[in-house]
């Protein structure tokens, strides 16, 4: 993968995993299964010899990145956090009916077991309750950078503005021209990481 390429070869270690349900990851989407998720990768990673454990970079696209804020936020080992193309909430983005959405997730494949959720109104909440400027409010004095698309028709760009507001210092936002919700098909996004893990790891 480029991106897990360009990381390395700049020296540094990179951890590159779906959360469940995604990928061939095996369960459900859930998000407060995807926080669990990075929880365990980041407490792997820490212990792995050769990582600097004084610094820990994350990296979330989308929904990824509003777990990413939220790790960060409880867990002072991150250095830094990067977001891309992130939400600030769910309540715009995801449908108001809890069974709609599940059935939808369920039909695309990110749920894969009929009895899953056992209880979908407490699973859609976990989507409602997931607040990025609320959770990155707590990530300074360490850097958080958030990068977003003009043209983001699922996440309207307004999302990253919101979360750059809510955030303390130093922080640093970063809106593409004519960039849809898919940056990691974006030109632009490897070169932005690149810069950005020099300037935080210097």
């Amino acid at each position: 993968m480029p991106l897990v390429e360009s990381v390395v070869d700049l020296g540094f270690h990179c951890v590159f995993f779906n959360f469940r349900g995604c990928g061939d990851s095996h369960g459900n989407i859930d998000m407060e299964g995807w926080y669990e998720d990075l929880c365990a990768v980041l407490e792997e990673a820490y212990g792995i010899p050769g990582i600097d454990p004084s610094s820990l970079h994350l990296l979330g696209f989308s929904a990824g990145g509003a777990i990413a804020v939220k790790v960060a936020a409880l867990d002072d080992r991150v250095k830094s956090v990067m977001t891309m193309a992130t939400p600030a909430n769910f309540s715009v983005i995801v449908p108001p009916d809890p069974d709609f959405l599940r059935q939808y997730f369920f039909e695309i494949g990110l749920i894969k077991e009929d009895s899953f959720p056992p209880d979908t109104r407490t699973w859609y909440d976990t989507f409602l309750e997931l607040d990025t400027p609320r959770w990155i409010s707590f990530v300074s004095p360490r850097n958080v950078c958030i990068v977003h698309g003009d043209k983001d028709t699922l996440v309207p760009v307004e999302h990253a503005k919101r979360i750059y507001s809510a955030a303390g210092r130093p922080k640093k936002i970063v809106i593409l021209e004519n960039a849809p919700h898919q940056l990691r098909k974006d030109h632009r996004i490897i070169p932005l990481i690149k810069e950005w893990l020099r300037e935080v790891a210097s």
